[in-house]
């Protein structure tokens, strides 16, 4: 029987990182043909310590490695992520075709015609999208792993459809309601952002010509908290402990994704919501200067300390599965929705990326 060796590449931000590594645990335990699973990664700027995220999550799967790209020598300017993340996301993927595609050429050339694992294919992250064409160039079958849900296909499925038919672009001004298979109300045209709109588009049209098979491979839901280079053993000690000193549903935790940034603003309004209402809460900021606590108000920390905990980087996984733990506030990333349903833990949604 001939092994298979099968090439991620992935979206590198730790959300995404761990949904594949996790897919591509399952795809190992339940296909004895797969010899290997190679992760092709690159590095985003916002994103500089995801390599040792990632190679921490396959610390113990000898079945899957670990290939580095090289530094992208012409990325898309960082503006452009603040402005419009999709678009700065699909002009960083494009930059990185010329590096997978010499890795590519590597991994299938290392594979000669004594070695008994061949090159099967290539699993893309939906945001890898324009990298399809490297695959072909190799004859390689690409697949496309969504790490979102089910609705949001629904809804990139829906665009192109949409404009097919109307002869138009939508336009996101106007009082147009669309209806969306799967979704169970309308979607008005005004809550698709702006800034992310061509992009989603783009991503929708290359795979929407002749719409491939969907097959559902989800829930993929990892239980075990994600090590972070950013929290030190002592913080999560001192997180877990405080909340043990709580009554049980009494928290509410706060929480905006790997890189859900906030600015001075939102992070005051927030505070100071916090402080008038009286209750308990958990709140794990990530803020532009890296600092959890650099843009809170004057003297928050001390008027709250009997009542609330502010940090930097949480075992989000650890946090909501805690008895004390009674509400969620979050950017609902599709791993965050997932992680709170599993452990009943109802959530005030805000969602942003």
């Amino acid at each position: 029987m001939v092994k298979q060796e099968i090439i991620f590449v992935p979206y590198p931000t730790p959300g995404h990182l761990l949904v594949t590594i996790e897919f591509a645990k399952s795809l190992i335990k339940r296909d004895n043909r797969i010899h290997t699973i190679t992760i092709l990664h690159w590095t985003l700027p916002y994103t500089p310590h995801a390599d040792l995220f990632a190679k921490s999550l396959i610390a113990s799967e000898p079945q899957i490695r670990f290939h580095a790209l090289p530094e992208v020598k012409n990325p898309p300017p960082f503006d452009l992520f603040l402005k419009a993340t999709e678009a700065y996301v699909l002009e960083f993927t494009k930059a990185t075709v010329p590096l997978v595609r010499d890795a590519l050429s590597t991994l299938v050339s290392s594979r000669d015609g004594s070695d008994p694992v061949r090159v099967a294919g290539l699993v893309l992250d939906f945001f890898s999208v324009p990298l399809i064409e490297v695959g072909n160039e190799f004859n390689l079958p690409s697949y496309i792993f969504l790490t979102c849900n089910a609705g949001f296909l629904g809804m990139l499925k829906y665009l192109p459809e949409r404009h097919r038919r109307m002869g138009t672009m939508l336009d996101l001004s106007s009082s147009e309601d669309h209806h969306i298979p799967g979704y169970a109300s309308s979607v008005p045209s005004k809550v698709f952002p702006a800034g992310q709109f061509k992009a989603f588009d783009h991503f929708a049209c290359c795979c929407t010509d002749n719409f491939p098979p969907v097959y559902p491979v989800g829930p993929v839901l990892s239980l075990e908290d994600r090590p972070s280079p950013d929290l030190d053993p002592s913080d999560q000690r001192r997180i877990m402990r405080w909340l043990e000193d709580q009554p049980e549903s009494s928290v509410v935790y706060l929480c905006f994704g790997s890189y859900g940034v906030l600015g001075a603003p939102q992070i005051e309004e927030i505070a100071r919501a916090l402080e008038v209402s009286g209750h308990r809460f958990l709140w794990s900021i990530r803020t532009e200067d890296g600092g959890p606590c650099d843009l809170l108000p004057d003297g928050f920390t001390d008027r709250t300390a009997s009542k609330g905990l502010v940090c930097g980087w949480a075992p989000q996984v650890e946090v909501l599965a805690h008895k004390a733990v009674g509400g969620f506030v979050s950017h609902c990333g599709w791993n965050s929705v997932l992680e709170s349903l599993w452990f009943g833990v109802p959530i005030a949604t805000w969602p942003f990326l």
